[in-house]
């Protein structure tokens, strides 16, 4: 029998308890122990009356009942049944939950083919190659008010790898958005993107929700999240293996101390039952014996000590005269210790004790002074310290607290279609930063920033990057890099070039460009010549054959001629295109034989200026990005009037630092870096915004794309990172 080549992983949030306007139920039903197939469920019913769980109970216990029937699960069947039993319900007078119930019911079979049916309204997406196709639309019973017809209908298909599923109720996409979810989706498994949903709903105070998330995966794939839960209830914290440490432990421990205290108390009463007959042993038998012992005994010693003389040393013959007799003294070590303090504090009393006679006293009382004068004088300040450190936290936490109220005011006002929403949503950014240096408000005021951030990225469709790690890392400080396929080329302050193939990420030195000769400016790759151009500072270019490693300085066709002054770099099959800045004109080398003839104004600029411009891009037109961030397209150097870039989604609008643009024949994008606000912005070749990417915990010098593959790459000191576009 062949192997499944794929795996469905699952994971459901819900809510556990009743509310007050609604029952919510969500839950799973495998076929059998291979898990490969199985039914699952989300049921919400409205205004719900008393007995609105037995929808609940007459939709599980149907499926549980046909899944445990040998042969294949017939859903057509369950939902017949299902249905009749809802009739009969109904007939019965309990049938306020019509009008009132929204559900899904849905069949995993083989972890191949989905089949759903749906009464009233539930939302349903899959996302299948990044895009996103709804489910459930028009799923719903043709019917709705007869009971005998909510299953009405299915919808089936079939699964691919890659493919991920959401399906909840309505209010749960009032907290997070379907482009939301699908980013969420795309940076976690099921179960970690069911407990980040949880997390956040939470956060939220979200609980009339109810969601089941899927992802296929290959049969290979693995995925470290079998210690994470398959269900999470928001109205449940969530459960930590602490947690469940001391669920196990409590009964234990109950009944240690319950065996402990009847062990004490036996012990006592043994003890005391002990010491009652010891105590009445020694008073009869013991003392008197031992009283008759000490009295023998002293008699003896008397006696004996009665032959003794008493001397003096010194007084006995033969003592010589040299000899310094010392009476015995005790030799205690207690009694050692405390004589050295008494004599210590003896010695320190006659050192001061000059100072307190009558004619000294007068520089005691000044000494006196002095140090009460210190003390006070450190007490104001450290007073007034605390009090500028409590007026400091004061007006952090009424930052926080004003960023607070900004946030809620800014979720209002744009969820209603007020003007001003995304305004607010800086204003509470802003002032949610000057919380954070402080230990006390940080904690909170990181927490709200990534909300407001999280709101944000919503608004404007932003990729935003929390963490990332650098692939590798270049010896040097890193002036211009350039991508050719999948190998970065970077040239370092000192000129030396290294080359790093992305697919095993090791840097090696392959050649160097003289550093005296003034720094790199820019690089452009010519795939027909195959070769790598750098321009530099004093207006030479040089050339790195790609398939020889070697470099060379670039020749005019003749000895006259010299290359322009530029702040950019491209070339386009055969000619290289300098960005001149300060005339205002893209100036085009034309390339015969390997020489490259003079340069030609290739731009008409008549109607238009390029005075101050940034980069440009080629892809047989010419983008040139301007200081403001705008950018005028050239076709055939004719100046496109036509064209803009579209608005970018408030708030964060303007491109205020805009430092390099990429575009190229093999994308149908243009990318421009913002590099102050750490992100790139994606627009279509039209100028339609797309989306952005924002970066957190890095800085952004320099992007390099390759579309063939979809990825990005980004280049921060000496250090670069990767990204699957």
């Amino acid at each position: 029998m062949a192997t499944n080549p794929l795996k469905v992983h699952t994971a459901f949030v819900g809510t556990k308890e009743k509310l007050k306007d609604r029952f919510l139920f969500v839950g799973k039903i495998p076929k059998d122990e291979s898990l490969t197939s199985f039914a699952f469920y989300i049921i919400e019913v409205l205004s719900p009356w008393h007995p609105s769980t037995k929808i609940e109970k007459i939709i599980s216990t149907n499926l549980k009942n046909n899944l445990q029937t040998e042969g294949k699960f017939d859903l057509e069947e369950a939902l017949r049944q299902i249905n009749e039993e809802l009739g009969v319900l109904a007939n019965k007078g309990e049938s306020d939950w019509i009008g009132n119930l929204n559900a899904l019911i849905g069949y995993v079979e083989n972890n191949k083919d989905l089949h759903l049916s749906m009464a009233g309204n539930i939302l349903g997406y899959m996302i299948r190659g990044g895009k996103v196709v709804t489910l459930t639309e028009g799923l719903g019973s043709d019917d709705p008010t007869n009971p005998l017809k909510t299953f009405e209908n299915i919808t089936s298909g079939r699964l691919g790898k890659g493919d991920q599923i959401v399906v909840a109720n309505i209010a749960f996409y009032d907290f997070l958005s379907v482009d939301r979810l699908r980013r969420l989706l795309a940076e976690y498994s099921s179960k970690a993107a069911a407990k980040e949903i949880h997390r956040l709903l939470r956060k939220s105070r979200a609980k009339e929700i109810s969601a089941a998330i899927f992802d296929i995966l290959g049969e290979g794939e693995k995925i470290n999240d079998e210690e994470l839960e398959e269900f999470y209830y928001v109205d449940q914290a969530v459960d930590t293996p602490f947690n469940k440490f001391l669920r196990a432990a409590k009964p234990v421990a109950k009944k240690a101390l319950s065996k402990t205290g009847e062990y004490s108390k036996k012990a006592y009463e043994a003890s005391k039952s002990g010491a009652k007959s010891a105590h009445k042993n020694i008073k009869e038998n013991v003392a008197p014996k031992t009283k008759d012992l000490l009295s023998k005994g002293a008699s003896k010693v008397g006696s004996s000590a009665k032959g003794f003389k008493k001397h003096k040393i010194d007084e006995l013959d033969n003592t010589p005269e040299n000899l310094k007799v010392k009476s015995y003294r005790n030799t205690n070590k207690s009694n050692y210790t405390l004589k050295s303090i008494s004599n210590f504090f003896i010695a320190l009393w006659n050192l001061i004790k000059p100072i307190f006679k009558k004619d000294n006293r007068r520089y005691l009382y000044i000494v006196v002074a002095v140090i009460l004068i210190a003390i006070g004088y450190f007490q104001v300040r450290a007073n007034n310290q605390n009090r500028e450190q409590l007026a400091s936290n004061h007006e952090l936490e009424d930052s926080l607290n004003e960023a607070n109220d900004l946030f809620n005011q800014a979720k209002e006002d744009i969820a209603l279609g007020r003007d001003g929403g995304e305004e607010k949503l800086l204003s509470a950014l802003a002032t949610a930063k000057n919380a954070l240096d402080n230990s006390g408000t940080k904690d909170k005021a990181t927490e709200l920033r990534k909300k407001i951030l999280d709101e944000i990225d919503d608004i404007t469709g932003t990729i935003r990057i929390w963490e990332i790690e650098p692939i590798f890392e270049v010896k040097g400080e890193i002036v211009k890099s350039i991508l050719v396929g999948e190998t970065i080329y970077s040239v370092t302050d000192e000129g030396r070039i290294y080359a790093t193939d992305t697919r095993d990420n090791t840097p090696g030195l392959i050649a160097s460009v003289d550093a005296d000769s003034g720094e790199v400016v820019d690089m452009a790759f010519s795939d027909s010549l195959d070769k790598i151009y750098i321009y530099k500072e004093n207006q030479k270019v040089f050339s790195l054959d790609i398939s020889t490693e070697t470099i060379s300085e670039v020749s005019l066709a003749s000895a006259e001629l010299a290359f322009e002054s530029s702040v950019a770099l491209d070339a386009y099959v055969t000619n290289l295109y300098l960005l001149d800045t300060e005339l205002g004109e893209v100036w085009k080398h034309t390339s015969a034989d390997g020489v490259f003839g003079k340069g030609s104004a290739y731009l008409d600029t008549t109607s238009t200026s390029i005075k101050g411009a940034i980069d440009l891009a080629i892809d047989g037109n010419i983008f040139v990005l301007m200081p403001d961030g705008s950018v005028q397209r050239f076709v055939r150097g004719a100046f496109d009037q036509d064209f803009n870039l579209g608005a970018i989604p408030a708030p964060n609008s303007d491109i205020s630092s805009p430092n390099q643009i990429f575009s190229d024949a093999d994308t149908n994008y243009i990318y421009i870096l913002d590099s102050e606000a750490k992100r790139v912005v994606k627009f279509e070749k039209n100028g339609t915004y797309a989306n952005q990417y924002a970066f957190e915990s890095i800085d952004v010098n320099e992007i390099l794309i390759n579309p063939r593959v979809q990825k990005l790459w980004i280049e921060s000191g000496n250090k670069y990172y990767e990204l699957s576009m």
